[in-house]
């Protein structure tokens, strides 16, 4: 019964949220105006044919958020609040197993942190139906894979909803290389193990049957010639080492140069975790470290952006290393998220010990990075902005969930701590949709 209130009052929170934030929200700007213009004269299917030829692969995607945009805007919000709270389920069932049920309400407090303004880099509509619900959708599949991993049947009928929602899913191409990734992994330790689930092969096949689909689509070709020409004319004279220095120093700007409520989360849950877990002083310091470079380099951009620049905008990457300071800053920013990273994962091995968890996290991360990093290898990692770190921020989400479940029982002041800057976070997110609204 217990439970049961504190999913209630998690999905109460989810939905009351998200409702103010459709309130706030007007889809008239960017994509949504292009599309709502372009559709008005024409055909759904004749457009999506059209567009697989010339533009997209993203076929599924763009069906639903053509539809989308032909049904009126407050039908589509509380569509969007529906999927948001249906998000927030779905969580709760991953989360299933691995926190304690009493923990559930940070699962709505953490998804409610989620910078939401990001689902408006390219437009509401367009943005949303083509990365918020097909993670959704995603997540959704992923219960499937979960119930494989923790051996749970998965009865016939289930099958008539996981293998669509992955379908849908893994037509976004960063969700395909998730899937892909995550059923792979899951595969190849049941091969090990010579006990191969039907979901587990299903969903490998569907994930790089997509992948395929992607890769071969003759709008993508076209496409990319259009984007290397209007975005990173010097994309194809770059080498992989520029690629991967642009995508590595764009992401830690990213989190830095605008406060960031999930991210201060996880650097100080790992400090707080390793003076909790260990004694040792050197230990100790390196926990320390992530929090520092947090702290250090995001009041720097305050510096910078607010009060010297008086701008609140993230950080722009240089493509080129044009002179001496652009080569000491890039450098300085890959040297501190290398350092970042391996004190992250040092200290996530000492809290967990070594567990199946900390195996479950450092996949996680894993997975959430690499889909950030998979942009290197296009000329819009910098154009397509914030919306396409998403699998990383859920990534972040449930690492930062799963070592609040580890910590929130040491001391009654690290759960009022989680409790406020969650609120805090809630507060900027409602500010910062309302600044990227107005804007527009």
């Amino acid at each position: 019964m217990k439970n049961k209130k504190k999913l209630a009052i998690g999905l109460l929170i989810v939905g009351l949220f998200f409702a103010l934030i459709n309130l706030l929200i007007t889809p008239n700007f960017g994509d949504d105006i292009k599309f709502q213009s372009t559709l008005s004269n024409h055909e759904l299917l004749p457009w999506l044919v059209g567009r697989y030829a010339r533009w997209s692969s993203r076929f599924l995607l763009e069906a639903i958020m053509a539809l989308s945009m032909k049904i009126p805007v407050i039908l589509w919000k509380i569509l969007d609040i529906l999927v948001l709270c249906a998000l927030f389920i779905i969580l709760e069932r991953l989360s299933r197993n691995f926190i304690k049920q009493k923990n559930i309400v940070f699962v709505a407090l953490l998804l409610c942190c989620y910078p939401f303004m990001h689902m408006g880099s390219a437009g509401w509509i367009t943005t949303i139906t083509n990365y918020l619900w097909p993670l959704t959708s995603c997540l959704f599949a992923l219960v499937g894979l979960k119930k494989v991993v923790i051996r749970e049947r998965i009865l016939p009928y289930e099958y008539v909803f996981y293998i669509p929602a992955l379908i849908y899913a893994c037509n976004n191409e960063q969700l395909s290389v998730t899937c892909f990734c995550l059923f792979a992994v899951t595969l190849l330790l049941q091969f090990k193990k010579k006990k191969i689930a039907l979901y587990t092969i299903i969903g490998t096949m569907i994930s790089l049957g997509s992948i395929i689909f992607i890769l071969t689509c003759p709008g993508n070709s076209l496409r990319l010639k259009v984007e290397i020409t209007k975005w990173m004319p010097e994309f194809p004279n770059l080498s992989l080492f520029d690629k991967i220095r642009i995508g590595l120093v764009s992401t830690l700007q990213h989190f830095v140069s605008i406060p960031d409520v999930l991210f201060l989360f996880l650097s100080l849950l790992v400090f707080i975790g390793v003076v909790y877990y260990n004694t040792s002083l050197k230990r100790r310091i390196v926990g320390a470290i992530p929090l520092i470079i947090d702290i250090v380099l995001t009041g720097y951009y305050i510096i910078k952006y607010v009060f010297i620049q008086r701008d609140i905008n993230y950080a722009s990457t240089d493509i080129l290393l044009k002179n001496k300071y652009v080569v000491l800053n890039q450098g300085l920013h890959l040297a501190l998220l290398i350092l970042y990273l391996i004190c992250v994962l040092l200290s996530l091995y000492w809290i967990f010990q070594g567990t199946k968890t900390f195996l479950l996290i450092t996949i996680i991360l894993t997975v959430g990075f690499a889909s950030r990093m998979m942009m290197c290898l296009s000329p819009t990692i910098l154009a397509s902005g914030t919306r396409t770190f998403f699998v990383l921020y859920f990534a972040i989400i449930t690492t930062v969930l799963l070592l609040i479940d580890k910590l929130e029982d040491k001391a009654k002041w690290i759960r009022r701590c989680i409790y406020t800057i969650s609120i805090i976070g809630m507060v900027i997110n409602i500010g910062m949709v309302i600044i990227m609204d107005k804007m527009y």
